[in-house]
């Protein structure tokens, strides 16, 4: 993990402390413009299922320039990771706001995915 390697000297600590604040910053800002704003109006449209889906959807779709870079340029690609990824994270960060009715509880969840991100070997 890359506590160990920062321990051990492999890391800086300089090196990961930037990303770990873009990375909070960007659950919190997602999370308020997903689900705080979009999944809410979208439901107030469609119903709370449907607001819930396609706000997933996007969430996904949103991720694909990222996703397509990672893997070379390949947009199908990049597509289908973020359906298969990035949607079902949406959809559970959705569920959790539905269910709670506040923003708190899927923003620490997606900003602990963001960190363990950082944390993964390799990253």
């Amino acid at each position: 993990m890359a506590e160990v390697r920062i321990a051990l000297g492999g890391i800086s600590l300089s090196y990961h402390l930037p990303r770990v604040l873009v990375f909070a910053l960007n659950g919190f800002t997602e999370e308020f413009l997903f689900r705080g704003a979009l999944q809410t109006r979208l439901a107030l449209l469609t119903g709370d299922g449907w607001g819930l889906v396609l706000t997933s959807l996007i969430f996904g779709v949103m991720h694909v320039g990222a996703a397509a870079a990672l893997l070379g340029g390949d947009f199908l690609a990049g597509m289908a990771l973020c359906v298969a990824s990035h949607a079902p994270a949406g959809l559970l960060f959705g569920l959790t706001a539905l269910r709670t009715r506040s923003l708190i509880s899927p923003t620490v969840a997606h900003i602990a995915l963001n960190l363990a991100s950082v944390a993964w070997p390799g990253a």
